[in-house]
């Protein structure tokens, strides 16, 4: 099984490119939607969490206010880098116990692991293939504004929290456009698939 590492900047379109490889058969695995389940309450990240920020990231019913939590950590580099240590080996693990159940299985032929931070953290090498979503600063901005309604200012940390789209094209093995249509994004899509898998 061919596994490719996705990642690209916030705002850039990494879920849509992972839904383009998973209509053509691949397994698909989010660090996002892990990031959620390492998260849930009375959860050893949850307890870490609460620890490290206090109470007042949690909801009423218990869940971990992601909104809160990010605007705390995204203010503060050094409470994001405290937050990361407690998030990310746990997603990795979860992320490495998928992809060990897809082998087993052998059902598919390539498997995409959306990771925003795969350069940043430095896994890369974890896997087969990297490809890098992007589309130019501008789109980004408008992107984000559309999608969240956030300030400049909370656009400008999200964006600088992670690395530029340029540094992290240099390191992949593919670069996808999308910035124009859906259509436009599954050919590259398609044409990755047929060169890998």
């Amino acid at each position: 099984m061919i596994t490719l590492g996705l990642t690209g900047g916030i705002g850039t379109g990494k879920s849509t490119v992972a839904e383009a490889f998973k209509s053509l058969g691949a397994a698909s695995i989010s660090a996002d939607v892990l990031a959620h389940t390492v998260m849930k309450p009375k959860s050893r990240a949850w307890r870490q969490i609460i620890q490290a920020f206090g109470r007042e990231v949690l909801r009423p019913d218990g869940t971990i206010d992601r909104e809160k939590l990010a605007a705390l950590v995204f203010s503060h580099p050094r409470k994001l880098e405290q937050l990361e240590l407690i998030v990310h080996p746990k997603v990795l693990w979860h992320i490495s116990r998928a992809l060990g159940k897809y082998r087993r299985n052998g059902r598919y032929r390539l498997a995409i692991v959306e990771i925003p931070l795969l350069f940043e953290i430095g896994v890369q090498d974890l896997f087969d293939y990297n490809v890098v979503v992007s589309i130019p600063k501008s789109l980004q901005r408008k992107r984000l504004k559309q999608k969240y309604s956030w300030s400049e200012r909370t656009i400008t940390q999200r964006i600088q929290a992670q690395w530029s789209l340029a540094a992290k094209e240099a390191l992949a093995d593919f670069v996808i456009d999308n910035s124009k249509s859906v259509k436009h994004t599954q050919k590259q899509v398609n044409e990755i698939w047929h060169k890998v898998v």
